[in-house]
């Protein structure tokens, strides 16, 4: 039912004896965090339940998106922690053991599908280290998800992620899709345990996931991650 003018409300009454309840599918009001509201529904012990979220919110929720999308995804992390390895890992499907520092910036594409919407990934990998910082602040606007990469085996690099997100927001990438990938898992050097990159990947709100990209362990998972991130940002800003 709809109470008011700026709420819609879905509301749930069961039909069991023991008044338990299968809730509907959770809706997404404008941040993210809808308000719930469990009431009691008199002295028979059976209760209802409600979602509610503003109408505005609802509104989005039922827009469509288009078929064709374009998306800019950066890399960002130290020097050395695996970003280019990780996009070609994800790109090409093979693994290039050489390592060969990234001058500059690199660039990637590649078309995907996702729930039979077609979309151009567009794979900005912007080299790590003070020295390319002119370089990286050129490329920064327009991003709408963000590869936040550190190598397990490097405390410095995992020390590094604070100053990068810092940087990020200051030449103008706005509210993007975060993920955190901590890389190199398959190495026996490890000094940033698990619990401690997920700790401070909750800590911020990220989506946290351990790769490899000589394995390809949780490489396709953690992009996958992200562009679906992404697709819910650009739902919600239509």
């Amino acid at each position: 039912m709809i109470t008011g003018e700026d709420v819609n409300t879905v509301e749930i009454t069961p039909s069991a004896s023991n008044g338990s309840i299968t809730t509907p599918a959770r809706p997404s009001s404008a941040n993210g965090t809808p308000t719930a509201r469990v009431t009691s529904a008199g002295q028979d012990g059976k209760r209802s339940f409600q979602w509610k979220i503003p109408r505005p919110a609802m509104n989005k929720l039922a827009a469509p998106l288009p078929d064709y999308i374009r998306m800019k995804i950066i890399s960002i992390g130290g020097a050395g922690v695996g970003k280019s390895c990780l996009i070609k890992r994800y790109c090409e499907e093979r693994f290039v053991n050489k390592y060969i520092s990234t001058i500059g910036v690199d660039y990637g594409v590649k078309q995907i599908n996702i729930d039979g919407r077609e979309i151009k990934v567009d794979f900005w990998d912007l080299a790590g280290g003070a020295d390319y910082l002119e370089v990286r602040n050129e490329f920064y606007k327009d991003t709408l998800g963000v590869c936040l990469v550190f190598d397990v085996n490097s405390r410095r690099s995992f020390e590094q992620l604070e100053s990068l997100l810092r940087e990020a927001e200051r030449y103008g990438c706005e509210n993007p899709a975060i993920i955190i990938f901590a890389n190199k898992i398959d190495m026996k050097k490890r000094v940033v345990s698990d619990k401690d990159g997920r700790e401070w990947a909750a800590s911020k709100g990220f989506p946290y996931f351990e790769t490899s990209a000589s394995t390809f362990t949780g490489v396709k998972d953690a992009f996958e991650c992200l562009f679906r991130l992404v697709l819910q940002g650009v739902h919600e800003k239509d």
